[in-house]
């Protein structure tokens, strides 16, 4: 038979299991975002991690084993032998603020160009045979590109245009221009070496620039046919992305979409594969389509177009989301803007319209405080027309704004006003929206203050400490 106690004592376990286990979630969501966020910002603050991937490239092309302590031992030496560079780009948020433009260009230059001279071994009998000490160029070469690259996105980044022009450019150019820049590179090297190409399809590895203008017709027409081969796969990304992703597979579901697919590999794969065989470059040594005979009907051409497919339906559902979410933050800025303004429109009128009829009542009496009502009421002006405007004022602008309004309405209410403010800010510039408070203050004024027959009071504080706003009106 179970007791009171019993009861009791069983319907006060379940409470603390689930806030137990409430807590021990929330402890591993803030554990996962934690590690998360400190990872992504690594990434983002810091670059010497892009040296040591290129570090981790190089030791794995170049490890002949299958032994893991071989492997690490490629890796300590490539990171003891470029060891001032992953010096200087640790440091260099430190060295940027401490030291002037010319030393860091002097630092740069000492480590990026004389450190790997200075490693540099010429054989005067064979000037040919020059290497690195204790590793190969390549690797100073592929970092001092890097480096490069750093610097130009650093410069060009916040260019407007050029940013406008890569969104103009949108993916689908971007993918164009990527298949341009590798068709003129094979180009290079095929017309580098032609009888090579002819013989078995194969390219010379240096391109001799000078042989490419003797055969300068013959790197063009290689461009132009290269591009051509990589245009087939173009086009069937295009219908994927725009007609089978953006209206089958939205509209119909994932099954409708998969049958798509299948009708559209087997429909387009052998019209490519038999138009681009008509091209001239699959006469000068082996077809260059997938499979290994002329044959546009080969189930093989077949799999590469599923494969085409495939991998760019992750990438296209990727761009569709960004693009979505983007359209959907820009809607979201819009309500806020207009929202703002709005309630500007709201404030500005009932408040100007108030002082004016104070300001009236006071010239009637011929008050002397007429004329301190009117400079009060021009500076409250001048801020509307000028400041209300932007889009952002400093904290410091809005506080004085308030305590402006303020002045100005205990003028009128001297003798049954009670007005306290407190401040602690802590960033005078912060910025905010301008006539964002001055609501609450005069509501505070139309709603309790003005129609009380008793002396009334009214308590502003205003905090701002690490960038979090807490405004409080109390009357």
């Amino acid at each position: 038979m179970k007791t009171d106690n019993d009861i009791k004592t069983k319907t006060t376990k379940a409470p603390i299991t689930e806030t137990i286990s409430a807590a021990t979630k929330s402890a591993q969501i803030i554990s996962t975002e934690t590690i998360r966020e400190n990872i992504a910002n690594y990434l983002v603050r810091k670059e010497e991690w892009i040296f040591v991937g290129i570090i981790l490239a190089f030791s794995l092309a170049t490890t002949e084993s299958a032994l893991w302590t071989d492997y690490l031992t490629r890796v300590a030496r490539y990171c003891i032998e470029l060891s001032p560079i992953l010096v200087l780009k640790y440091f260099q948020p430190v060295l940027t603020k401490r030291f002037s433009r010319k030393i860091l260009t002097v630092l740069w230059l000492i480590v990026f160009v004389v450190y790997p001279l200075s490693t540099l071994t010429i054989d005067l009998q064979n000037p040919q045979s020059a290497y690195f000490l204790a590793t190969e160029s390549d690797i100073f070469m592929v970092c001092a590109i890097a480096e490069i690259l750093l610097l130009f996105n650093q410069s060009f980044k916040n260019i407007a245009p050029l940013k406008g022009g890569l969104e103009k450019l949108g993916m689908d150019g971007i993918i164009l221009l990527f298949m341009a820049v590798i068709s003129i590179y094979l180009g290079l090297l095929g017309a580098s070496d032609l009888a090579l190409w002819s013989e078995r399809n194969a390219l010379s590895h240096p391109i001799r620039f000078a042989v490419v203008w003797e055969n300068f017709g013959s790197f063009i027409s290689l461009v132009l046919q290269f591009f051509c081969l990589y245009f087939a796969g173009f086009i069937l990304y295009w219908v994927n992305r725009y007609i089978l992703v953006k209206r089958v597979l939205i509209q119909r579901g994932g099954i409708v979409y998969l049958f798509s697919v299948l009708f559209s590999v087997a429909l387009l794969y052998p019209l490519l594969t038999a138009a681009f065989l008509l091209l001239p470059i699959n006469q000068m040594g082996e077809p260059i389509i997938p499979a290994e005979a002329a044959d546009p009907f080969d189930p093989i051409n077949g799999r590469v177009a599923m494969a085409i497919m495939l991998v760019s339906l992750p990438v296209i559902l990727v761009v569709h989301w960004h693009k979505k979410n983007n359209q959907l933050i820009a809607v979201e800025k819009q309500k806020s803007v207009a929202e703002l303004e709005l309630l500007k429109q709201q404030i500005n009128p009932h408040f100007f319209f108030n002082t004016l009829n104070n300001l009236y009542a006071l010239c009637l009496k011929k008050s002397e405080q007429a004329p301190e009502v009117v400079l009060q009421l021009s500076e409250l002006m001048r801020f509307v027309v000028y400041q209300g405007q932007q889009s952002t004022v400093s904290i410091q602008e809005e506080i004085k704004y308030i305590e402006d309004y303020v002045n100005l309405q205990s003028l009128r209410l001297r003798n049954k006003l009670d007005f306290t403010l407190n401040k602690s800010i802590d960033n005078n510039e912060a910025p905010i929206a301008p006539l964002l408070l001055i609501i609450l203050v005069e509501n505070a004024f139309k709603h309790g203050i003005e129609p009380s027959i008793e002396k009334s009071e009214l308590s502003i504080t205003i905090t701002l400490e690490d960038n979090q706003l807490i405004f409080c009106c109390v009357n």
